[in-house]
């Protein structure tokens, strides 16, 4: 049992100091400090995270994935693309117990499109108030690698770190980045909307037609004048930069919404264009080879797929990637290989 004197020190120590605290390291972004220690091991303060999942199938296998985030320490915030036409969301919510469930307003969500973004923004806006120290954006076809108390002791030693993905130079110029902030008419359209080869075809001549349009006559081009950072769109990062992304959405805007293909670039481009720089964990950029070291922990196979979707015969090669600082991974699909699903979950 506490004295009522030490109970006493405690709630004023939670008064006065807490709220500095939190100032303090949010402004100054310091590792380890000994106020904050302070502050969680002493005064009985949490490192809250947030939990930002985008999800259009599979639903079966997203209550996998809620399961797994349900922790007194999470709040999960749950975007489902209003295409699925998912009805029935309280049977997502029923298998949450411990953490805070909150189902963010569906977006029709196309591929490549500029709604990518807004679902994204969506989910930050929607979370930003909570000032939470970590924010994982995640898809439904995610599974964490390691459990939450290594996810969290993990963030607490790297606190004031952002862990983003980039590319390096020679694929971003493969995929052809900057034409991607060229205007396009119909920017919701992707090779992905039609089903036959023919469509295929026919839409990548379309853009073809337009590229070449845009450049001949020097409309519609693309007009940053700022070096533009690709990666992948899956993030963990920390309140002070969900704060500087939502600050910027008016630019965000004004140089995307007719864009294609650039979740995987507007907060990259503003993160290398800002002291957020200076923050990322592992900048240099992935050649998407199996030996990289990809910034946003997020175990993701480029090298045999786009991206290669995890069967049980990958097993030992994510038991392997578990065991150091990759605490996620993308992508599995209950409808190719249910097993390797139910053996990461084993291993939690």
């Amino acid at each position: 049992m506490y004295s009522w004197s030490f109970l006493i020190i405690k709630a004023r120590l939670q008064y006065y100091l807490l709220p500095s605290l939190v100032v303090f390291k949010r402004n100054i972004y310091c590792r380890n400090d000994i106020l904050i220690f302070i502050w969680v091991r002493l005064i009985g303060g949490k490192f809250m995270h947030a939990y930002l999942i985008i999800a259009d199938r599979n639903f079966d296998q997203l209550k996998t994935l809620l399961r797994t985030l349900d922790d007194e320490r999470n709040d999960i915030y749950l975007l489902i693309d209003a295409k699925s036409h998912f009805q029935d969301q309280s049977l997502l919510t029923s298998v949450i117990k411990k953490s805070r469930i909150i189902l963010v307003d569906p977006i029709k969500i196309f591929w490549g499109s500029f709604s990518q973004i807004r679902a994204e923004l969506s989910l930050f806006k929607a979370a930003a108030p909570k000032k939470y120290e970590y924010y994982h954006l995640l898809s439904g076809l995610d599974l964490p690698l390691q459990s939450q108390d290594k996810i969290h002791a993990f963030f607490e030693q790297n606190a004031g770190k952002e862990f983003l993905t980039f590319s390096d130079k020679s694929i971003a110029e493969k995929n052809k980045i900057n034409d991607r902030l060229d205007v396009h008419l119909f920017p919701d359209i992707s090779s992905r909307t039609f089903k036959s080869r023919i469509g295929k075809k026919l839409y990548r001549l379309y853009r073809k037609f337009e590229h070449i349009f845009e450049h001949l006559f020097k409309i519609g081009l693309n007009k940053l004048d700022c070096p533009l950072g690709y990666g992948s769109q899956w993030v963990s990062i920390d309140h002070s930069l969900v704060e500087f992304i939502l600050s910027k959405e008016g630019w965000i805007n004004m140089n995307f919404k007719s864009a294609i293909l650039c979740d995987e670039v507007f907060i990259h481009t503003l993160v290398i264009n800002s002291k957020f720089k200076d923050r990322v964990y592992a900048i240099k950029g992935v050649l998407d080879h199996p030996e990289d070291v990809q910034g946003n922990l997020r175990y993701i196979n480029w090298w045999d797929g786009n991206p290669h979707t995890w069967t049980i015969k990958d097993w030992p090669t994510l038991e392997s990637v578990s065991q150091g600082n990759y605490f996620f991974s993308r992508k599995f699909d209950e409808l190719v290989d249910k097993e390797i699903i139910e053996k990461v979950i084993q291993s939690l």
